[in-house]
């Protein structure tokens, strides 16, 4: 499997994103984990860094307070970063909405999956875009 050297969690609920965070150990992947509450911290975050650690990973709720989810992967097609085309995106959300599952097929969002997140969906889903 391709080496993943940092995972991005964006979540801006501190109880479900440590939960999540403690699933990445579980993955077998030497990353590094970086918990942000906000998209517009993940996106200065991503602007800034990825010159040197630039997530292959990003977990991303949908439902952040300000800038959403959604929102976030809009400004991320705006960002100049290098290796952007690296960085694959799994959407997470708690809501059957229809309109987030159709505008959650951004090219790299390559999965969305329900919360509250296992480990087996993202083992599953690795192999498959890490390759």
């Amino acid at each position: 499997m391709e080496k993943i050297n940092c995972v991005l969690l964006i979540d801006d609920d501190s109880a479900t994103s440590s939960t999540k965070e403690s699933i990445v150990p579980d993955l077998n992947i030497p990353a590094n984990t970086k918990v942000l509450t906000n998209a517009g911290e993940a996106l200065n975050y991503l602007q800034n860094k990825c010159k040197h650690n630039c997530p292959e990973l990003v977990l991303l709720d949908i439902k952040i307070r300000g800038m959403g989810g959604l929102e976030f992967l809009e400004a991320l097609d705006t960002l100049t970063i290098r290796n952007k085309d690296k960085i694959k995106v799994v959407m997470l959300s708690s809501s059957l909405m229809p309109r987030e599952t159709e505008q959650s097929e951004e090219p790299e969002v390559i999965d969305l999956m329900w919360e509250p997140l296992k480990t087996y969906t993202i083992v599953n889903l690795l192999p498959l875009h890490f390759n």
